[in-house]
């Protein structure tokens, strides 16, 4: 008799929640967070009348309208002390009992912020070793600076942390010459400073950093030094500091100059500079060069006995001596001599008395006769069959 029924009662839903955020940030917005749900039928019900699938997966949800914690915005997990559930929500909702609490202990991790790094850009001089790592710090980001966060519990903390790090070692392309060298490998110091812990420490870097080599400062200087008319220049003298010669990252370095300091072959009494010529160390360096004088000093005054195959234009020569002279000072005798053939018994040849020119005289005379002294004329040899007199 009557109408016999069975009654399916709703099903008791079961609530966790373990939420976690990262350092330096507001609490999850409680908006947006959906408790995860135990119980939720997903499987084929055998009924009277055959098998049913059940499936009410995101078909019901469950989210809460507010939440409590233990205060604290360092790292760590901080306790969910207090709760409101909303309704439950969703097609299958009226099938389920919504939990009245959590199982377990609902908490909040916050978690540590990774750093990014960057590295500026190294130099060193030509012949030093490279910097050392711990001497070079690291630019940081992702420091949380001048913030307020806000939790659940309407707490507002400001944070404002002051975290850095030094380089424990890098790598570099090869190389000791002037030049730009890829950094292409780095391992940090731990980090240090205000709210350090709460970080964890990069373990690469972003940007292309180079270390860049520039030219050692090379000085030479240039040693004084004399002749007297007529000769040639010497061999130019210089001292210098700067060169490298040693161990420079554990590579063995010994330059040297190479070329010759120069002068004007100046044959007129008086000062010239002395230059740096063609000296050079390479281009690992830059030169600074400090010159030096060369003093061109007069033909002495004092009598020269000249050997016989000598002849000096003050004398006779041999037979069609041709005398080719470069006259560097206006202190000779006569003002215009002949351009050509001389017999002239033992006068002398007068020449021009321009500076710096080239005179060719053809010198005759009896042969073999031994030059003998004109007046009180001061000579002296300066080649072969050639002297000079003042």
């Amino acid at each position: 008799t009557g109408s016999p029924t069975l009654t399916v009662n709703a099903a008791d839903l079961t609530a966790s929640l373990n939420l976690s955020k990262i350092y330096g940030t507001n609490d999850p917005t409680i908006s947006g967070i959906s408790v995860p749900l135990s119980g939720v039928i997903n499987r084929t019900v055998a009924s009277w009348n055959g098998n049913v699938v059940v499936n009410d997966t995101g078909n019901v949800t469950l989210g809460v309208s507010a939440l409590q914690r233990a205060v604290g915005e360092t790292i760590g997990t901080y306790n969910i002390t207090g709760h409101t559930f909303t309704a439950l929500a969703g097609s299958a909702a009226g099938n389920y009992i919504a939990p009245s609490g959590f199982t377990g202990t609902p908490s909040l991790a916050i978690d540590a912020v990774t750093l990014s790094s960057t590295i500026n850009n190294l130099s060193k001089t030509y012949g030093i070793n490279d910097p050392s790592a711990s001497s070079i710090g690291a630019v940081l980001s992702g420091v949380v600076q001048n913030t307020t966060v806000i939790d659940w519990n309407n707490v507002h903390t400001l944070i404002n942390d002051n975290v850095s790090t030094t380089l424990a070692s890098y790598g570099r392309v090869s190389g000791e010459n002037v030049g730009s060298y890829a950094i292409n490998s780095v391992t940090y110091s731990a980090l240090s400073g205000s709210g350090s812990g709460n970080y964890l420490a990069p373990t690469s870097f972003t940007g292309n950093p180079t270390m860049n080599i520039s030219p050692a400062q090379l000085t030479i200087t240039g040693n004084n030094a004399s002749k007297t008319a007529g000769q040639s220049n010497p061999v130019f003298t210089y001292s210098q500091s700067g060169l490298v010669n040693g161990v420079v990252d554990g590579i063995s370095i010994n330059d040297v100059i190479n070329g010759a300091l120069s002068a004007v072959s100046a044959q007129t009494p008086g000062s010239y500079p002395i230059s740096l010529g063609s000296l050079t160390a390479g281009n690992n360096y830059n030169i600074t060069y400090i010159g030096g004088t060369l003093t061109v000093l007069p033909v002495s005054n004092s009598s020269v006995i000249l050997p016989i195959d000598n002849v000096p234009l003050s004398f006779r020569g041999d037979v069609g001596l041709v005398a080719q002279i470069l006259f560097s000072t206006s202190n000779y005798l006569g003002s215009q001599g002949p351009a050509g053939t001389q017999n002239n018994s033992g006068n002398p040849i007068t020449v021009n008395s321009n500076l710096n020119t080239l005179f060719q005289y053809n010198v005759t005379a009896t042969a073999n006769t031994k030059p003998s002294k004109y007046q009180n004329s001061n000579c002296v040899n300066v080649g072969t069959f050639i002297s000079i007199c003042q």
